[in-house]
């Protein structure tokens, strides 16, 4: 018996559907068998951010590293880091670096950036954003904002355009305010 061009590309198209959906379920398995509530709490991104995202707004990747607004090599502060992706639609929301706790990380971190710049003229100090909270201003990336803040004892790293600076201010005042 002849398969038939058309018979052929169904049972082809058929079997990238099959195989498609049991390796997302295979790679997506502990989340499918997880309450979400745990899902929750073991989250990279607080519910005080992930519940107060815009609606359009997604995490798209969350992975550790040693790098800080793409010039500070974190590897001499040892310190763990994760940075978190969040796209609007296809767009570039922010990163945002949230870093394990350490004492006086905040102002290592600060102090390392001032090495790196060779200057302290392109930080400036805000305190308006958590307990501590400081801008860093890049010549090369002027259309974007690099904010180092502390909130509740947590250092934080913000990277974003800066037509998104409300809804980010938006986002750390509930961090702020969460605890």
């Amino acid at each position: 018996m002849l398969i038939t061009y058309k018979k052929a590309w169904l049972i082809l198209i058929f079997s990238s559907l099959l195989l498609l959906g049991f390796d997302f379920f295979l790679n997506d398995y502990f989340r499918f068998l997880q309450p979400i509530d745990q899902i929750q709490e073991n989250s990279i991104l607080p519910h005080e951010l992930s519940d107060n995202l815009p609606a359009e707004v997604k995490v798209i990747a969350s992975k550790q590293t040693n790098v800080l607004f793409s010039r500070l090599d974190l590897n001499v502060l040892d310190v763990q880091v994760w940075r978190i992706d969040l796209a609007k639609n296809i767009e570039k929301f922010a990163l945002i670096y949230r870093f394990n706790e350490q004492e006086n990380l905040y102002f290592k971190i600060r102090k390392a950036l001032s090495e790196v710049l060779e200057t302290d003229e392109n930080l400036f100090d805000a305190n308006n954003l958590g307990q501590y909270s400081l801008y860093y201003n890049d010549s090369a990336r002027s259309d974007t904002v690099f904010l180092l803040t502390l909130i509740n004892d947590q250092v934080w790293g913000f990277e974003y355009p800066r037509k998104n600076h409300e809804e980010i201010k938006n986002l750390i005042k509930r961090l702020v305010e969460s605890k």
